[in-house]
């Protein structure tokens, strides 16, 4: 995007498929950001210059390292509210209302409320799994134990053990309903 600039690396994060939502970040040569700055600012919520080149990499693999806990926070919470007999839609009116709630929550729960997670795709599972990767990667190459990380990385890729490859990463509620013992569906 930025060659004969200067040098830049530009991420885009939306949490949906509507960039306009989402957080643009870049890392590298200043001015060749600040060139680019007033497209970004017309396609995302957030424009942020980061520093060397190279730190946004790092950014994208903090939020998605994020977004893979929050995953499975949220699929967690699901199956321990249905556990409890409570309303699958009663715990997302409630939570998404309060302190407990995330982004993530906000935009895969009603995934996970309806248990349909082949319809209003915000990103495959496939994609999400390609950049745990990634992050183990760098997290190893940063001696950065990230165990919380871990254990959401080993739902995520048990959901696409169990098929769920091209499903969206709120498919791991369906995991966490089957470690407790509740049936599919």
């Amino acid at each position: 995007m930025c060659d004969g600039l200067g040098g830049c690396l530009l991420p885009l994060l939306a949490p949906d498929t509507c960039a306009i939502d989402g957080v643009c970040f870049g890392s590298g040569d200043v001015a060749a950001f600040e060139k680019v700055r007033p497209v970004f600012e017309k396609m995302a919520r957030v424009v942020h210059h980061l520093g060397d080149f190279g730190a946004g990499s790092s950014m994208k693999f903090i939020h998605n390292l994020l977004v893979t806990i929050h995953n499975c926070a949220a699929g967690e919470a699901f199956a321990l509210g249905k556990k409890a007999g409570i309303d699958p839609q009663a715990i997302y009116d409630v939570i998404s209302a309060s302190v407990g709630s995330s982004r993530v929550f906000e935009v895969r729960g009603p995934m996970m409320v309806s248990d349909d997670y082949d319809t209003k795709i915000t990103a495959k599972l496939q994609l999400l799994l390609k950049d745990i990767d990634c992050i183990s990667k760098h997290a190893r190459e940063m001696a950065c134990p990230t165990p919380l990380f871990s254990l959401a990385s080993d739902i995520h890729f048990a959901a696409d053990a169990q098929g769920y490859a091209m499903s969206d990463p709120a498919v791991v509620c369906k995991i966490s309903k089957e470690l407790a013992g509740l049936k599919r569906g």
